[in-house]
């Protein structure tokens, strides 16, 4: 009786929250998990997943439990009380017709916080590209601004959402910025994201309090974009962090206007990005004086 009571204990406190990104074959062993005893499933509550287990050269077929669903959704479904989720390893289930499973799956969550760390915009145009053959499907010309707004309309809870590591094309930025509304986000207070992307969502996101922009290139464009959100939107940021290169020229200039953009932010962080040389060091330094200085001067303002 007492060895069963410390389990139900363990459990609960192992259970609660998982992270488990980068490690496809532990994510896969955990949603066999979840079709085996779903009473451990419904304890977990913060969810990191990494699905690349699903491609060939990750978890070999054969190695696949005949059990599991071949994308997990089934299993996934059975995490009833997840208030936390972030999934890796997947970059086009918001938009691939064929990823339908996984919209239904995640819009159905009830979620406070939501990380997306990577997000494939077919509309982005790299200097490197995956050659397409002449059986390949043709290529998606969806609208992806869209697609992240059902997602988001599908979340009414959310309070804290991330974009880490995507890149967004321009039409993807006008959708936003053009259709995004209130509405869509009523509980947002948290949002790290690129620079560009923050902009679309201030103007419609009056209450978010907790900005995180990502390492990014700046420029006017998107300084005009966030100095164009509503004012009563930028004031009621609290608290942002910015993460710049040492060597961007652009943002060393106009530092001091970024720093403006949200005058009544009580906590402020700089992260300069260099290398962990003795002489880049010292660069970061001297550019953390700059930080000061460009602060103090936008304060006396």
């Amino acid at each position: 009786m007492v060895n069963r009571r410390f389990q139900s204990l363990c459990e609960r406190s192992l259970y609660q929250s998982i992270s488990l990104l980068e490690l496809p074959g532990r994510s896969l062993r955990l949603l066999e998990t979840f079709l085996l005893r779903p009473d451990l499933a419904i304890m977990v509550q913060h969810l990191g997943l990494d699905l690349e287990w699903i491609d060939s050269w990750e978890v070999p077929q054969e190695q696949n439990p005949s059990m599991l669903q071949p994308d997990g959704m089934k299993a996934l479904s059975l995490a009833k009380n997840l208030h936390s989720f972030c999934l890796w390893g997947v970059d086009d289930w918001i938009w691939e017709p064929t990823q339908a499973r996984y919209r239904e799956t995640i819009f159905n969550m009830k979620l406070a916080c939501l990380e997306i760390p990577v997000m494939s915009d077919v509309k982005v145009k790299w200097s490197c590209t995956r050659p397409r053959g002449p059986d390949s499907p043709p290529e998606w010309d969806g609208d992806l601004g869209a697609e992240i707004r059902k997602l988001l309309q599908a979340q009414p809870l959310l309070e804290d959402f991330a974009l880490t590591e995507t890149a967004i094309s321009r039409e993807t930025l006008s959708s936003l910025e053009d259709n995004l509304q209130p509405s869509d986000i009523p509980k947002l207070k948290s949002l790290k994201a690129t620079p560009d992307v923050v902009a679309a969502f201030v103007s419609a996101g009056p209450r978010l309090k907790n900005l995180n922009l990502l390492l990014a290139a700046w420029d006017d464009f998107v300084l005009s974009k966030l100095s164009d959100a509503p004012t009563v939107a930028r004031l009621s940021v609290r608290h942002y962090s910015i993460r710049v290169w040492y060597s961007d020229e652009w943002v060393w200039s106009h530092l001091a206007k970024v720093f403006a953009l949200f005058p009544d932010a009580v906590h402020l962080s700089v992260a300069i990005n260099a290398g962990t040389s003795s002489k880049e060091v010292e660069y970061a330094k001297h550019y953390f004086d700059k930080v000061w200085l460009s602060f103090v001067r936008q304060r006396l303002r």
